[in-house]
């Protein structure tokens, strides 16, 4: 199963970013946060060549307890997708 990778838009939401990882690594999915150096948009660049799906979060996101799911194109796959069914949304979705 392809590895997922995972994207904090600031510091602010490092813990949410891992606390979304251990989620999805419990339902038995790889995810890897990347913690490139640089813009966000050379972080998420970044992390699209490492994976074919991004998963971003945010202040937002953590707020509303909900992850976005981007391509590695560059498309919004879900731009909210809860993480109660996050792990079944990928399942079904992206993987």
């Amino acid at each position: 199963m392809a590895s997922l990778a995972l994207v904090s838009v600031s510091s602010e939401s490092d813990a949410y970013a891992r606390r979304v990882a251990e989620r999805l690594r419990t339902e038995g999915l790889a995810c890897e946060i990347r913690e490139d150096e640089g813009s966000l948009g050379g972080r998420l660049r970044a992390a699209a060549r490492a994976s074919g799906h991004l998963l971003v979060v945010g202040p937002y996101e953590e707020a509303q307890e909900r992850v976005c799911v981007r391509t590695a194109l560059g498309g919004v796959l879900a731009p909210a997708v809860a993480l109660s069914e996050l792990p079944d949304f990928l399942r079904t979705h992206a993987l």
